[in-house]
């Protein structure tokens, strides 16, 4: 799967909601594919687990976005040195 753009921030909000719901009770209630990568080279840990939501028809209909079919949510946890950083993003695939 190809990686289309970044959501922006306001975009990504109504989907934000909707992940952490479906991350809070095990994705039972959501159509989703899931990956996960673990790269350490020069001192760190980077983890990144990808999660593609399948069906999104409520978004859909939320959002004008033609041929839309799924989107992303990338999280990633890095750590360096004994410290450790947490990201998370949304985007859209091609």
């Amino acid at each position: 799967m190809r990686l289309h753009r970044a959501v922006r921030r306001e975009e990504a909000r109504p989907f934000a909601s909707f992940a952490d719901e479906q991350k809070a009770n095990g994705f039972e209630e959501a159509t989703v594919s899931r990956h996960e990568t673990l790269d350490g080279e020069h001192g760190r840990i980077e983890m990144r687990r990808y999660t593609a939501f399948h069906d999104i028809g409520w978004l859909k209909e939320r959002r004008d976005w033609p041929g839309l079919e799924g989107v992303v949510m990338v999280e990633s946890r890095r750590e360096i040195d004994g410290e450790s950083t947490q990201e998370r993003g949304s985007t859209l695939p091609r």
